[in-house]
C-alpha cells in the first residue's frame, strides 16, 4: 500500500510542570501502546517526540528525561493488536528486559521488542532514540520459527548496526516528505536488514547478498509496471541509487538490465504458452512492462537470437 506519511509533533515546552509527565505517559500510550509508567516525584520533565505514520509503519523519533515502566503481564493478555518496534539509541542510555533477554543500550546501539511478552524499560540518562513500528505478523512470517528466538540487543559495533542505523535515519527524512511511500516495501527492507544471516550470527549468507535477493524479489513483483525505473526501485526500498548500483556491482548484468531480462523471461514463456495463442506479441510485450514494440523485438532478438516472431512460430509449431 502506497501513503502519504502523516505527522503529528508533540512537546512538553507548552505545559505545566505538573502535567509534563503524566501527558508523556498518556503519549506513550497512545504511540507505543499500553505502559505502566512509574512516577517520578514533582520534579520538572522535558520531553518532545515527532510521529509519522505510513500505512501500517509508525517512525518515532523521541527525546525525554529519565523515566521508567513496564508492560505487565496483565496488559500483554489484553492486548488488541501485537507490534514490533526496532529501537536505535542516538544519545543518553536506557536499559531494557524482553522475557529473558536484557540490555543495557548506549549510542549505537538497537533493541528489538513486541507487544507479545511482558517487558521493562529504564531511561537512564536523557534519551535520544528513533522507533519504528509494524504489525508483529511481518516479522514472524519473515522469520519463520525463528522470531521469538532472534537476538533482540544489536550492539554499535556490529554490521547490522550500521546499515540499519543509516536505514532509521534516512526513514526519518521520508516520514517527513510530502511523497507517498509504500508501508510493505520499507517494512521488508529494514526486516531484511535485521533477519540477514551474516550480519547477526542467523547463517552464512552476507547482508548485501540478503538485500540483493530481496530487491530481486521486489523488482520480479513490479516487471508488469511500465512506469519502473531505477530511481523508482530505489526510492520505495529507502536507498540511494548509488547503493543500489552497489548492490549489483558483482553481477553479471546492472540493475536495468536484471529489469529488462526478467521481463524477456516472462515474455517468452507467455509467447510459447498455448493458451495464449490469441494474444499479439505486442500485447505480451506491454502486459509485462514494455511500451515500444520496436525495442521489445531488438532486445529480446538480442537476447535469445531470433524475433519474438519467428521465436514464437518455432516453439508453437513442435
Amino acid at each position: 500500500m502506497v501513503s502519504m506519511p502523516v505527522t503529528q509533533c508533540w512537546d512538553t515546552t507548552d505545559l505545566s510542570s505538573k502535567d509534563r509527565y503524566d501527558a508523556w505517559v498518556e503519549l506513550l500510550n497512545q504511540t507505543f501502546g499500553r505502559w505502566e509508567a512509574t512516577p517520578i516525584g514533582t520534579r520538572d520533565f522535558s520531553a518532545n517526540a515527532i510521529s509519522s505514520d505510513i500505512g501500517n509503519m509508525r517512525i518515532v523519533e523521541c527525546i525525554c528525561d529519565p523515566c521508567e515502566g513496564e508492560r505487565s503481564a496483565s496488559i500483554v493478555r489484553n492486548c488488541e493488536e501485537d507490534n514490533l518496534a526496532i529501537q536505535l539509541v542516538l544519545s543518553g542510555r536506557e536499559s531494557m528486559r524482553l522475557g529473558d533477554q536484557c540490555a543495557t543500550l548506549m549510542p549505537g546501539d538497537l533493541f528489538i521488542w513486541d507487544t507479545s511478552q511482558p517487558m521493562t524499560f529504564q531511561v537512564e540518562e536523557r534519551l535520544h532514540k528513533i522507533s519504528v513500528i509494524f504489525p508483529l505478523q511481518r516479522f514472524r512470517d519473515w522469520m519463520s520459527n525463528r522470531w521469538q528466538s532472534s537476538p533482540r540487543h544489536i550492539k554499535s559495533n556490529s554490521p547490522t548496526s550500521t546499515l540499519l542505523k543509516s536505514f532509521m535515519m534516512s526513514l526519518t527524512d521520508v516520514s517527513r516528505s510530502d511523497a507517498p511511500f509504500s508501508d510493505g516495501a520499507l517494512i521488508d527492507a529494514a526486516l531484511a536488514l535485521y533477519s540477514s544471516p551474516g550480519s547477526n550470527e542467523l547463517g552464512s549468507t552476507s547482508l548485501k547478498q540478503s538485500q540483493l535477493r530481496f530487491i530481486k524479489s521486489f523488482i520480479r513483483r513490479r516487471l508488469n509496471n511500465p512506469e519502473l525505473s531505477v530511481e523508482k526501485i530505489a526510492r520505495a526500498n529507502a536507498m540511494s541509487v548509488r547503493n543500489l548500483h552497489w548492490l549489483f556491482e558483482e553481477e553479471e548484468q546492472t540493475v536495468w538490465r536484471f529489469v529488462i531480462s526478467e521481463r524477456l523471461k516472462q515474455c517468452r514463456k507467455d509467447l510459447t504458452n498455448q493458451a495464449m495463442t490469441s494474444r499479439s506479441i505486442t500485447d505480451i510485450a506491454f502486459s509485462w512492462g514494455f511500451s515500444d514494440p520496436a525495442y521489445f523485438s531488438k532486445v529480446f532478438k538480442a537476447e535469445y537470437g531470433q524475433s519474438p516472431r519467428y521465436y514464437r512460430k518455432m516453439r508453437l509449431s513442435h
